[in-house]
């Protein structure tokens, strides 16, 4: 069964992805999102029985890949947007220092 979260992520990312054209990966911010995103998925994913150091474990992984995240720069608006939906999922609000990070982002893409 599919997680809720992992769910309504994939309802949002699926049309960007859908509507993007299909264009050779030149930017160095989609490995960093596509690795986020698989982590995210096992993360959220793991079985409910699964043991206290694996979840450290995971954890740990998760918490890297969202740090890379957080720097990764997007080169375009279809990546500011998958970064964007990434960061404000499950309807949290990420830190005052990482919005900063965003809205930097979108300064860069604006110019």
């Amino acid at each position: 069964m599919t997680d809720r979260r992992a769910f309504l992520t994939a309802a949002l990312v699926a049309p960007v992805a859908i509507a993007a054209p299909a264009v050779a990966q030149t930017s160095s911010f989609m490995p960093i999102y596509n690795r986020f995103m698989a982590i995210w998925m096992e993360y959220n994913n793991a079985p409910a029985d699964t043991s206290y150091e694996e979840e450290e474990r995971l954890g740990d992984i998760y918490i890297a890949a969202l740090n890379d995240l957080i720097k990764a720069h997007p080169t375009t608006d279809r990546e500011f947007r998958l970064k964007f939906l990434a960061l404000w999922d499950d309807g949290g609000l990420p830190r005052e220092d990482i919005i900063l990070r965003v809205l930097d982002d979108a300064k860069r893409l604006a110019a």
